[in-house]
């Protein structure tokens, strides 16, 4: 799959904030990347939890904090990829509610107009 362009949908979802049918095929894009996004996330969630085991230092007298072991994981290729990876989820998230938003207000409208 393609990655996707946010900056790109982002336009998209203003441009057509007043046309649903085309705001739902935007959404059903973005749920489409949504999955994506969120099954390449799975992996990388039993890395994390991995690193946090070997990293942590349970037994010793002072073992390293979560915000210490959470800055050491972000510092990995593949802490950075997550981090990447959830800001890119939240961002279509983000973009799914404001189309869901925009055809409920279209609706609305409509409904108001007749």
């Amino acid at each position: 799959m393609k990655r996707i362009n946010l900056e790109e949908y982002g336009r998209k979802v203003f441009q057509f904030k007043d046309v649903p049918s085309t705001l739902d095929s935007l959404g059903i894009e973005l749920i489409g990347f949504y999955s994506y996004y969120q099954s390449m996330m799975i992996p990388l969630e039993l890395k994390e939890a991995k690193f946090w085991q070997d990293n942590k230092d349970w037994k010793s007298e002072k073992p390293k904090s979560d915000a210490t072991v959470k800055a050491l994981w972000r510092c990995t290729d593949e802490g950075m990829e997550m981090l990447e990876l959830d800001r890119t989820i939240k961002t279509i998230d983000k973009l799914c509610s404001m189309i869901k938003s925009s055809v409920r207000r279209a609706e609305s409208e409509q409904r108001n107009s007749q």
